[in-house]
């Protein structure tokens, strides 16, 4: 996933063919191999015997880099059928990923990548909400969650005079 970011950044860059058209190509496997179930999520990976989506783990750094990739392309080309399709997969995690209290939250996910997992998805899901117009809901939904989530990790690991408080290694379903 993080190619296509690779591949998009140089494209910029460089404005070299090769480059976009190697986003293509990443588009396309993962439409052939229908990493993009049905619900507009990414699965992270796909059956080797089968070559087709292994509908598994869903983590959430895969849901904000290749829609960031999809946005940026179709703006840069005036794409609009990829500024959609990047943007319901953002939409699709946001409701996957958030929990009643309109904060992230991997849920069960037991694994010590997930600080970085939500590192990335947080970092790409800035890129994308740079993206979005002003007036897009998709964008008011984007900073309501940022800003909740932000307030619980204040709330769980910071102090009353919002230093870094000793109580910083604790993990609950709400971050």
């Amino acid at each position: 996933m993080l190619l296509a970011d690779l591949c998009l950044q140089y494209y910029i860059l460089f404005n070299e063919q090769k480059y976009l058209d190697e986003i293509n190509n990443i588009f396309a496997w993962i439409k052939n191999t229908e990493l993009i179930n049905d619900k507009n999520l990414i699965n992270d990976g796909i059956n080797l015997n089968t070559c087709k989506n292994n509908y598994e783990q869903i983590f959430s750094y895969n849901q904000c880099i290749i829609p960031y990739v999809m946005i940026k392309i179709g703006i840069l080309q005036n794409n609009s059928e990829l500024i959609v399709k990047g943007k319901n997969i953002i939409d699709a995690s946001l409701k996957f990923f958030v929990n009643e209290n309109n904060i992230f939250n991997e849920g069960d996910m037991i694994n010590e990548d997930r600080k970085t997992f939500k590192g990335i998805y947080f970092k790409y899901l800035m890129y994308i909400y740079d993206l979005l117009d002003i007036n897009d809901v998709l964008k008011k939904k984007i900073k309501e969650i940022v800003n909740n989530t932000y307030n619980s990790v204040k709330q769980i690991f910071f102090d009353n005079n919002s230093k870094i408080g000793s109580n910083w290694i604790i993990f609950t379903d709400d971050v």
